[in-house]
This record gives C-alpha cells, structure tokens and sequence, in this order.
C-alpha cells in the first residue's frame, strides 16, 4: 500500500530507518585545589564535610585515588568539628605525578566531640593536587560515608577549600579513569519516507 504525492508521477512509500550518532564519551571530572606553597599546611585546607559526626573511638577508611603535578608530596589530614576544634595528624595522604590508589585509616579521638570535617592540609605544596573516586567508609562496613566521591558532571556537593595560600579549587575535567573512554555509536530509528519519482521517458530517482 502506499501514498500518491504527485499523481502518477511520484509515489511515497512510508518507511522506517536507523540512524547512527556518534555519541562523545562522558567528560570524567576530579576534585582538584593548588596552592602556591608559601606557608605552613594550614594555608590551604581541601574540606569534605560528612552529613553526620564521626564516632569517636571508631576506625574509618579512606579510599581515593590521588595525583599531584608537582614533587610527590604527603598530605596531613585534620579532623575538625563545628566548633572549629581540631585533631591533628590523623593520617598523611600520599600523592605523586601519576594517578595512584591509596587507602589509610583514621580514628577520631575523645579530645573534642563531633568531628565532622576531613581536611586535606597542603598549604606548603606548591602546585596542583587531585583527588578522585573518594569513599569513606567505617572499617569493616560498606556503608558509604561519602556523597559525590566522583565529582559527577562537576560537581563540588560536600567539599569546600580555603586558606590564603590556596588560588584555586574545584571539580575540573581530567579525572581518573581505569581505561581511556571511547565514543559510542547510538542507532535511532527514525520515521521517513521513500520517494519515487517518474520522468516521462519512465526513469526512476528515489529520495
């Protein structure tokens, strides 16, 4: 069955066809904060903020990839509650100039109650550092403490920075991933027609 346009001198036929998209991979993003290095740790302080304190007494994980554009360099980690009350030398972060999984665990003390901040401290690291696919977890559990681990379409949920030493932070493209993403080829089917058209010596064109 099909559908007269023109008379007798052109016939559509409904139809339908597959179209193919390249589709670009997803942009993959990492926390990212640089400091000129002119001071002490302090001076510029990379902050995830957990929805709830910590438990005192109680070992957690952290687990992320870490990377730095500069000298390998070993990050000190506070711990700090609401009212500005801090534990010091919780655990040290390593980075290097290449992508790098590291895991270490920290207990918050007694000294101060409701430590609810991790504080990366690079104030006296000059250049850039990156952190990606982050999670905390409470040692032997799974339960994940942290939202937006992996900076999803550059977003910086639950993280903040300062201190004079920092000049820049943020979720930036360029984050960890294991193998290099490809594009994809997504078919669409899509509703045309097929036309045929009739000269007067009889010829055919189809469009």
């Amino acid at each position: 069955m099909f559908l007269s346009t023109q008379s007798l001198n052109s016939v559509t036929f409904p139809m339908t066809v597959n179209v193919e998209t390249v589709v670009p991979p997803p942009t993959e993003y990492t926390m990212s904060v640089t400091s000129n290095g002119k001071g002490e740790g302090y001076g510029a302080q990379l902050v995830y903020t957990f929805s709830a304190p910590l438990k005192a007494g109680t070992t957690y994980t952290l687990t992320c990839m870490t990377k730095a554009t500069g000298a390998d360099y070993e990050c000190g980690i506070f711990l700090q509650n609401a009212d500005s009350k801090q534990q010091y030398g919780v655990a040290n972060v390593p980075f290097a100039s290449e992508w790098k999984k590291v895991s270490v665990d920290f207990t918050p003390n007694a000294d101060n109650p409701d430590y609810n901040q991790f504080m990366f401290n690079c104030g006296n690291y000059e250049g850039t550092l990156y952190i990606d696919r982050v999670s905390f977890v409470e040692k032997g559990k799974t339960d994940e403490l942290a939202v937006n681990g992996d900076f999803t379409d550059g977003k910086s949920e639950g993280w903040n920075s300062w201190g004079s030493n920092m000049t820049s932070w943020g979720a930036v493209e360029g984050g960890y991933t294991e193998t290099e993403p490809q594009p994809t080829i997504q078919i669409v089917p899509v509703a045309t027609d097929l036309v045929l058209t009739f000269d007067e010596s009889g010829n055919c064109t189809v469009s």
